[in-house]
């Protein structure tokens, strides 16, 4: 009843700068409705306004311009979908990952059956990229060397997150591609096309990986980090393409 009362005086001398909290959302849907409405009218009327939540949605539907703070401290300041993209990219996002974009491998040379040269991103045009924007088309391109004869390859990559959680993935056995026979001195280069990239928002790391012919134990990867998606408004970890139809019916 307090917070109500709160508003309801707050709102009704029309001031010029009107600050409110989430505290709000302790009343009922009615209340909740009221309160969006006159805050709709005020940004209307382009009066200043300061919200104040944790529901992104809210703060993307109201908000030009955001400001995250983190225990008093202020962590970023920008436009409302970058910052609400970056909130919402810590909360799943664990330690920072220590010396990126270094190679890793599984031994050296004489116990290895391959060595990966090179792993990039690139637009439909060839252009290295390191900031993807969503729904955009994208070539995830490795170069591979062949150290010893092998029948059947696996070749895959991956997007993940800091705490090694699998955003998306693409390996060649899971989408029935054959790949092999090689011989020793083969150099195989792998693209894996993407058409509309899924992920809306986000900070990953990117792995391109060979497998044993069996799949189970990845011999060779390397990665690139910090990889980054352009935030696109919205809520979720991603997006996609979308054609809406909304049709009214016709009465008897």
């Amino acid at each position: 009843m307090v917070v109500r009362l709160a508003f309801s005086v707050a709102a009704s001398v029309d001031p010029d700068i009107l600050i409110i909290d989430e505290a709000l959302a302790v009343g009922d849907a009615a209340f909740q409705r009221k309160c969006m409405d006159r805050m709709q009218e005020f940004k209307e009327k382009g009066k200043t306004m300061v919200f104040c939540s944790h529901s992104m949605y809210h703060v993307q539907e109201l908000c030009e311009k955001a400001l995250w703070l983190d225990k008093g401290a202020m962590r970023l300041l920008g436009s409302t979908p970058e910052v609400a993209a970056r909130y919402e990219d810590s909360t799943r996002q664990g330690p920072p990952l220590p010396e990126p974009d270094l190679p890793r491998s599984a031994g050296p040379n004489h116990e290895r059956t391959y060595r990966i040269t090179g792993l990039q991103i690139e637009s439909t045009t060839g252009e290295a990229i390191r900031a993807i924007r969503p729904l955009e088309d994208l070539v995830l391109r490795m170069e591979v060397d062949v150290l010893r004869p092998v029948l059947s390859p696996r070749f895959g990559f991956a997007f993940m997150t800091s705490d090694d959680t699998v955003s998306f993935c693409g390996i060649t056995h899971h989408d029935k591609v054959v790949c092999g026979p090689f011989e020793v001195g083969d150099r195989i280069t792998v693209g894996l096309i993407i058409h509309g990239f899924p992920l809306r928002q986000g900070t990953f790391r990117v792995i391109g990986g060979v497998s044993e012919d069996g799949g189970l134990l990845w011999q060779e990867y390397q990665e690139l980090w910090p990889v980054e998606v352009v935030p696109q408004k919205g809520l979720g970890l991603t997006t996609a393409k979308r054609e809406w139809s909304i049709t009214k019916q016709e009465q008897g």
